[in-house]
């Protein structure tokens, strides 16, 4: 996390980085501590109850074995059900978090210009996304989960008539036919137990995702021999930049001489931030160089650039301590 461009941490994320590093870790943790054992029980004991079944009759055996397939469609689906409702949830519960950490910091200038409404209003409007979000996740788990016992119920009533046709022909003794419907029961006890932890297990498997992701995002480059830094003056030099798809700056050059006061002035989002962002290197740009006293910023690397820009930000954090401690 602290190799992560600063330019990453925006408030969106923030609030999924804590939800990842807290709850998100706790359910990965969850799998080998609670849910290993039992999943593998869920599926090795209705395979050795087939194999038992084989030595009774085989053709009761054969009748619960063709019915596995079905059973792994139906927990797949039940499960990819799960994926994309968990994916939204996770976004609310971020989104949700961010705007409390929000809403709580932000009390002392909400409250001296009595606006604590809008205020509450934001976080009321994450609060209901994220109960709308747990809703749907629960909506699509439910009928999931009652599909795939209604599918391993079926599966042991087939067996229950095959085995009552065979014994009304005489073609299986009805003490046989007792022992395979008791291994049935078996068979379907573990199946139904591993419906129950299959949305936990999918929804850990979604953490590992995020956490993939996370590990998977690069720093910035940094030059393994950093240039030694010329002088103060900065200037764009045909820079463009923009977040994901959309273009925020398009050949933008100028310069900002020593010693003198520079304003930048413009309409919310025409990337007054980001053209500080990137001085700061919080961002590599797309095309162009940002340079400070002549030398491009990402020659001289992030340590030497933070060490001569300082950024007064619009969200402000102080630390418990001294002003000094807060400067340095």
């Amino acid at each position: 996390i602290a190799r992560l461009p600063l330019g990453w941490f925006d408030p969106g994320r923030i609030g999924g980085l804590g939800r990842l590093t807290s709850k998100g870790v706790v359910t990965v943790m969850g799998v080998p501590a609670h849910l290993l054992r039992p999943i593998v029980t869920a599926f090795v004991t209705p395979a050795t109850v087939v194999v038992a079944m084989a030595f009774f009759d085989w053709r009761l055996a054969l009748c619960a074995a063709i019915s596995a397939p079905l059973l792994v469609l139906t927990y797949r689906w039940t499960g990819n059900l799960v994926v994309a409702a968990d994916t939204r949830a996770h976004t609310a519960a971020a989104e949700a978090n961010a705007r409390l950490v929000e809403f709580a910091q932000s009390q002392a200038v909400l409250r001296a210009f009595g606006r604590t409404d809008f205020g509450a209003r934001l976080l009321d409007d994450a609060l209901l996304e994220r109960r709308n979000a747990g809703r749907a996740l629960l909506s699509r788990a439910v009928p999931g989960l009652i599909g795939f016992i209604l599918v391993v119920q079926l599966a042991f009533t087939v067996l229950l008539f095959a085995g009552t046709g065979l014994a009304l022909h005489g073609s299986i003794e009805t003490g046989k036919l007792i022992a395979i419907l008791v291994l049935g029961a078996r068979y379907v006890e573990p199946l139904i137990t591993a419906a129950d932890l299959g949305s936990a297990l999918r929804m850990a498997d979604n953490s590992v995702e995020r956490m993939r992701d996370l590990l998977d995002t690069a720093p910035l480059v940094e030059p393994e021999t950093p240039a030694t830094l010329g002088g103060p003056e900065i200037a764009f030099h045909d820079v463009s930049f923009g977040y994901g798809d959309k273009a925020v700056l398009e050949h933008v050059d100028f310069t900002v001489a020593p010693a003198t006061m520079t304003a930048i002035v413009g309409p919310s989002g025409s990337g007054k931030t980001t053209v500080a962002r990137l001085v700061a290197r919080f961002f590599d740009v797309d095309t162009g160089r940002v340079t400070i006293g002549g030398t491009d910023v990402r020659e001289l690397g992030t340590e030497q650039v933070m060490r001569q820009v300082s950024i007064v930000f619009q969200d402000v954090y102080l630390f418990a301590g001294t002003i000094m401690d807060n400067i340095r």
